[in-house]
Parts: structure tokens; C-alpha cells; sequence
């Protein structure tokens, strides 16, 4: 059984931004990613369920979206953003359940400070790939070390309670790969080395889902990325992540979302870090 793992990292959007209480908002599906902030000037908060962190000039913070359940600033604010998630699942899962807020040690990362001044131009959808080429290993080095910084300060026992995470590594190293095909139950159990029955029953132990609906989640998850962050048509979207019927695609997005792709992207269209 193999633990090897995608140690790159998808960039979703960045930029430098500018504001104050227009940035104040409950969370939404687009927050749920991971977000480096590079405060500059002004004060604000990010708040999980009960906790509430403040955000302070001079500092850099990694904060995990899935578990932000609204953002503040009472004034205004100048913040470096970079919105990502992990190419594995694997380090996905680690981060979204064991963390929200993480100051960095910013002296550790002073070579990348004149990356964040990139942010936007590097983001302008305008720019040709070739003139981007140098700054995404710039941004990938950046981030990778971000997250080694963060799971360097924890054991693997803190995060493997169970042998569960990494006996079903190789399935969610597949899933990544293959979640826009049509995934057998028998293939996941086989990446593994355990009975379908068997993969199952801990695939929802430790995920409260079954492999299918995780899937499922993916591929909503994923349509929403594409929906704010790139103008790719629905129907594009839509094969794109594993269904053929764009019908039947927006049918499920829908009842997912209480709404449809097309009005989801135009209510979404001037989205906040």
C-alpha cells in the first residue's frame, strides 16, 4: 500500500485588497478553501462557530474557509490574500479537521513577502500562461511551505487518531485523480487493499459519508471554484467534473445550493478575499 501524496497545491485567486466594512460577511460555499492573509494595515476578525480570532497589521495568517462561519472589520483594512487547496485529499483532510487559524512565524518567510505585490497581475486572466510561468513555482513553493510549517508543529498522532486516515490514503489519492469519472466502489476498496464491504463501513466511519456522496462533494465543491473563479461555460463546467447531462448537472447543483449555476455565478461575480 503506497502513502505517497500530491504535495502541489491548486491556486484558486489572489490580490492585494483594499476596503473595510464591505469585507464584513457571513461565509459562504466560495469560503471553503484555504486562505494565506498578509495583513498590512487595519484590524479584523474571523470568527468558527464560538471562537473569534483578530486578524493584526504586520502579521501572516493561514485560515481554514471550511470552518469560517463569518469574517468583520469594523473599519478598514489592507490585506495580501491567496485563496488554494492541496492537490491531495489527504493533506486536505489533515488541515480542514485540525485547524482555523494559524499565525506564522513571519521571519520565516521574508524572501516571499515581494511575492504578494505578484498577486494580482500574476491572477489577471488576461495575462498569457508563459509570463506566469516562474511566479506559479514562486506561489506552489510558497504555499507547500506554508502547510509544512504548520503540520511541523504537530505530531502524527495528533491528526491519526485512528490508522483509518492513512489505510484510506490511496483511495483519496485516487478520488482526487478520477473523481470527474465514474468510480467504482470496488476500485477505491482495491487502491486500499480491503473488501468493498469493509472500505465502506470505515470510508463513513471516519468521513460521516459514504465514498459516493464524498464524491459528489467534490464535484460541487469543484463547479463552485469554477463558477467564481473562471468564466467556463455550465456546459463546459459540467463535463468537466463528471456529468455529461448539463441538465442534469444543474438539476443537482441546484437542489445542492438553492440555486442554479448560471444565477449562482452572477450573484457571486464580485466576490471578497
Amino acid at each position: 500500500m503506497t502513502t505517497d501524496f500530491d504535495s502541489n497545491m491548486k491556486l484558486l485567486m489572489g490580490g492585494s485588497f483594499q476596503g473595510g466594512t464591505n469585507w464584513s460577511k457571513p461565509a459562504n460555499d466560495i469560503d471553503k478553501c484555504f486562505k494565506i492573509y498578509y495583513f498590512i494595515e487595519g484590524e479584523a476578525t474571523v470568527t468558527s462557530g464560538n471562537i473569534n480570532e483578530t486578524l493584526f497589521p504586520n502579521n501572516l495568517y493561514f485560515i481554514n474557509g471550511y470552518t469560517l462561519s463569518s469574517q468583520h472589520c469594523a473599519n478598514s483594512m489592507h490585506v495580501h490574500w491567496l485563496h488554494f487547496i492541496p492537490g491531495s485529499l489527504y493533506l486536505s483532510h489533515l488541515l480542514k479537521t485540525n485547524f482555523f487559524v494559524v499565525p506564522l512565524n513571519i521571519s520565516l518567510f521574508t524572501s516571499f513577502i515581494p511575492l504578494f505585490s505578484k498577486l494580482d497581475n500574476y491572477f489577471d486572466r488576461a495575462k498569457p500562461f508563459a509570463q506566469k510561468r516562474d511566479v506559479t513555482l514562486e506561489i506552489q513553493s510558497f504555499v507547500q511551505f506554508v502547510v509544512a510549517q504548520i503540520l511541523k508543529q504537530h505530531t502524527a498522532t495528533d491528526f491519526e487518531t485512528t490508522s483509518n486516515h492513512l489505510r484510506l490514503l490511496p483511495a483519496l489519492e485516487f478520488i482526487n485523480l478520477h473523481y470527474h469519472s465514474n468510480i467504482r466502489l470496488g476500485m477505491l476498496a482495491e487502491e486500499s487493499c480491503l473488501s468493498p464491504n469493509y472500505f465502506h463501513r470505515i470510508f463513513k466511519k471516519t468521513f460521516s459519508m459514504t465514498p459516493f456522496d464524498y464524491i459528489e462533494k467534490m464535484r460541487m465543491e469543484e463547479a463552485i471554484r469554477l463558477l467564481s473563479y473562471t468564466d467556463t461555460p455550465v456546459k463546459e463546467i459540467s463535463y468537466s467534473i463528471g456529468y455529461e447531462d448539463e441538465a442534469y448537472f444543474s438539476r443537482i447543483f441546484s437542489k445542492t445550493y438553492q440555486e442554479s449555476p448560471g444565477r449562482y455565478r452572477k450573484i457571486n461575480a464580485n466576490r471578497l478575499p
